[in-house]
């Protein structure tokens, strides 16, 4: 006997495990009007944007902040980097393709 969640609840991983490939490989931009909380730039603003997708948290970040935290991080003898927007340790970091 199949149980009533079985169905659902395999599709929900294999969808789960596909949004998890695109995202891994930049296919989801940032969504409407995006913008870097810390220098404010528009995700439409530029020709070639280049926002990074924190995670775990998934706050976007421009380029430019990106670079100045982890050169900040490095001078003060840090490795572990943190999301300026809520503080979270960073996992890994994915740009975003234009």
């Amino acid at each position: 006997m199949v149980n009533q969640f079985q169905k659902p609840w395999t599709v929900l991983n294999v969808l789960g495990s596909m949004a998890s490939v695109l995202e891994s490989r930049g296919f989801f931009p940032p969504c409407g009007n995006a913008v870097c909380s810390v220098s404010m730039s528009d995700w439409h603003s530029t020709p070639r944007p280049e926002f990074y997708s924190l995670h775990p948290c998934m706050h976007y970040i421009s380029r430019a902040p990106l670079r100045a935290i982890v050169q900040r991080d490095r001078a003060h003898g840090q490795e572990q980097h943190s999301c300026p927007e809520c503080d979270e340790p960073l996992l890994f970091v994915l740009q975003f393709n234009s």
